[in-house]
């Protein structure tokens, strides 16, 4: 693969830009899934959910378009775009149809820029594994301190909290002129008969519904028996993800696929044992493996479907990842202890994998 034409000034600007962006968008998800279970019942926490997935399926159409309607346009449009829908916040304090309008408009415009920026992250790599390691190391380490900040924002600091975005959106605007966008002239549409290795796509799914899952276990937890320790819980998963991540990028794939049982069985101990210490313990691990499998998978399964676009193919597993979470959040309602059966599917995408793994002889 070859290295991009940002210089390395430039990569860091862009490193520090998705570092940014993710910040923002996790302490706006987090800060309005407070603010919606403030004025609703517990059930339509899923209002957020199915926003993100919705705004996540319509990038990934209009990738594949020929005529694209948001994706071709320029970054600055981009956050123009997400100042109106701050703005279109701060004029309606008192509609929450406005305020969830406004939370999808912002939305759109964070993914748009996340999806760009990470393609030139990741094409000026020289291999997808170390593209992939440096986005997992940034998005873990803002998405925790962003569900942090914004767990613990009450609902009237909330303006104060886009109005500080406001600002750092028209400060970005100096920023992404320094950066150009990278296009592709690939235009194979992609299809599921067309995508080499989907069950990859599915594992990705539920490697990410695994910290999802255990993220509000840990806190709950930590909530009934040692409040002054919740940070902890956010903390250490960071820490430990970003010293695996560099040795984990170096090891085999038969190394990964241990991981991945180890993980379940220390799943199976957080389940039985209730201790708010042993669950933040199996949060620490459980983040950098599904990280670190991640990563590996999504390398593998890049350099399989090279013919696609690769900002397409990115946008594919963000639907992905917001889909199975949309599905999981609603399936928990219904279904108790639905961690149990995220387990039991953990365990059977380990054996299929163990077994593909013999077949390649990876």
């Amino acid at each position: 693969m070859k290295i991009g034409r940002f210089q390395k000034n430039e990569i860091r600007l862009l490193s520090g830009y998705y570092l940014m962006l993710i910040l923002i968008d996790s302490t706006m998800y987090s800060a309005f899934t407070m603010m919606i279970l403030s004025y609703f019942s517990n059930q339509l926490k899923l209002l957020i959910l199915g926003i993100e997935s919705l705004v996540a399926i319509f990038i990934f159409i209009d990738t594949n378009r020929k005529k694209k309607m948001l994706v071709g346009l320029k970054l600055q449009d981009y956050i123009y775009l997400g100042e109106f829908g701050l703005i279109l916040f701060l004029c309606f304090p008192n509609s929450i149809f406005i305020k969830c309008f406004s939370y999808a408009i912002v939305t759109l415009s964070t993914s748009l820029l996340v999806l760009d920026i990470s393609k030139s992250i990741i094409i000026q790599q020289s291999q997808f594994e170390i593209g992939f390691m440096k986005l997992a190391n940034l998005k873990t380490f803002a998405t925790l301190i962003g569900f942090g900040i914004g767990g613990i924002l009450n609902a009237q600091f909330i303006p104060s909290l886009i109005i500080l975005i406001m600002i750092v959106f028209a400060v970005s605007l100096i920023l992404v002129n320094r950066f150009s966008k990278v296009d592709s002239h690939k235009s194979l549409t992609i299809s599921i008969g067309k995508i080499e290795d989907i069950f990859t796509v599915f594992v990705l799914g539920i490697l990410t519904a695994n910290t999802s899952v255990w993220v509000p276990i840990v806190a709950v937890s930590l909530q009934h028996q040692y409040v002054h320790l919740t940070v902890i819980a956010f903390v250490l998963p960071g820490v430990l993800t970003l010293i695996l991540m560099r040795w984990l990028i170096k090891v085999p794939t038969v190394i990964i696929l241990i991981l991945f049982v180890v993980q379940s069985l220390i799943m199976i101990i957080g389940f039985i044992n209730q201790s708010a210490i042993v669950q933040t313990f199996c949060l620490a691990f459980i983040v950098p493996t599904s990280l670190s499998i991640s990563v590996h998978l999504r390398s593998q399964f890049f350099k399989k479907n090279t013919i696609f676009d690769l900002k397409s193919l990115i946008q594919l597993l963000s639907v992905n990842s917001n889909t199975v979470l949309f599905v999981l959040a609603i399936l928990s309602i219904i279904v108790p202890n639905i961690g149990i059966y995220l387990l039991l599917v953990n365990m059977v995408s380990m054996i299929i994998l163990v077994i593909k793994s013999q077949k390649e002889k990876l």
